[in-house]
């Protein structure tokens, strides 16, 4: 058997506990790969080390989970998701009482992918998290009382992909971030608690990166943000309420050339967008800056394919498109048959769209333009 799922199984308090449970596996078959338990409101504490074969842990909305021992996971374990489990104080704790010490993960544990959501008391992570030499993704999401990450780190190997997101009083990112290069994805969302940028800056290997809220913000413009140079996704919200302009040119701030895609929201004083040299750039995204009037004098890239403007002061006189504009790229556009992936899926509606005729001719090389709920379109397509 590949996988069981238990459901809505209120009795269920724990799995083990006694050598005669363990050598029954609990009643679960030693092929198992994949345990998913779901609404069991008092279970504790299982214990599932005798499952040798299990590869994915799965455990939702069981708001009496407490923690697990070392021991009590299997060495075979690759996937472990905890979501809605608002009990759950320390992942890994030594003994059975509520304020037991913390253990530590252990060189024998081959996790892939930890994550947890939605657990309102769990404080911090067991120690020794640098020791999971293959862990490759790693998110904490909703989790109000998360302070802090282990002294040691995060592991530097294989992690891929690492997204903390709206926990109110962590105080710090992990240290050594800089050593991360395996690192490709960084999400940091709704934090205030982070007050300072790393010393030493982020690992300059990554593809993505996505900022909500931050107070660093301008701390990471200072430090350098074209030292990303394999950077072809950025996403920053908020947390920058004096930029006037960007990238911020009076702090000789830089954006990497290798941008595809950029998004830029809540700017609050946001006049200026300065983006010509980005030449690779396919996408992008300007929402809720009250201040932007204008496009750029010196144009948008002109390899920008998709643009969506929202909640900006951009109006309001209805455009005559460029004639040169390919309808067949345009149908292509609203149909999702262009190759790639479609990170504005409104992009594919047809619709009449406004703006000033001033600005008309700054966008008229761009096949996609979506401006507030308005679908800028070919005139000859429309005929």
């Amino acid at each position: 058997m590949r996988c069981v799922k238990i459901m809505n199984c209120s009795p269920l308090v724990s799995f083990g506990g006694g050598e005669e449970e363990e050598q029954q596996h609990h009643g679960l078959p030693c092929s198992l790969k994949i345990l998913e338990l779901v609404d069991c409101k008092i279970l504790k504490r299982p214990s599932l080390s005798s499952l040798t074969s299990m590869k994915e842990l799965h455990i939702e909305n069981c708001p009496g989970l407490v923690s697990f021992s070392q021991t009590s996971l299997p060495s075979t374990l690759k996937k472990l998701c905890i979501g809605s489990c608002g009990d759950l104080r320390c992942l890994l704790e030594e003994g059975k009482e509520l304020h037991s010490v913390a253990e530590t993960f252990s060189d024998s544990m081959f996790i892939e992918h930890l994550e947890i959501r939605y657990c309102g008391n769990l404080a911090s992570l067991p120690g020794n998290l640098n020791k999971l030499s293959q862990l490759r993704e790693i998110t904490i999401y909703k989790c109000p009382r998360f302070v802090s990450f282990p002294e040691d780190g995060l592991p530097v190997t294989n992690l891929r992909k690492f997204y903390i997101g709206w926990c109110e009083r962590l105080e710090a990112l992990p240290r050594q971030m800089q050593n991360l290069t395996s690192l490709l994805e960084l999400d940091i969302h709704a934090c205030p608690g982070i007050v300072s940028f790393p010393e030493e800056g982020f690992p300059t290997k990554i593809t993505s990166l996505s900022m909500t809220n931050l107070i660093i913000c301008n701390s990471l413009f200072e430090w350098g943000l074209h030292k990303l140079t394999s950077l072809t996704h950025l996403f920053i919200t908020g947390g920058c309420p004096t930029v006037v302009c960007f990238p911020q040119e009076e702090i000789g701030m830089m954006l990497p050339a290798s941008l595809t895609s950029l998004s830029i929201v809540n700017f609050p004083n946001l006049k200026y967008v300065a983006l010509h040299s980005l030449s690779f750039l396919e996408e992008l995204f300007i929402s809720n800056c009250p201040k932007l009037t204008s496009l750029p004098e010196k144009y948008l890239p002109h390899s920008l394919l998709e643009l969506y403007i929202r909640d900006c002061p951009l109006r309001k006189e209805r455009p005559k498109m460029a004639s040169f504009m390919n309808p067949g790229f345009i149908t292509m556009c609203r149909t999702g048959q262009q190759d790639g992936p479609r990170k504005f899926p409104l992009l594919l509606e047809k619709r009449k769209g406004n703006c000033k005729r001033q600005e008309i001719f700054k966008i008229d090389h761009i096949p996609c333009v979506y401006i507030d709920n308005k679908f800028i379109h070919d005139q000859e397509d429309e005929e």
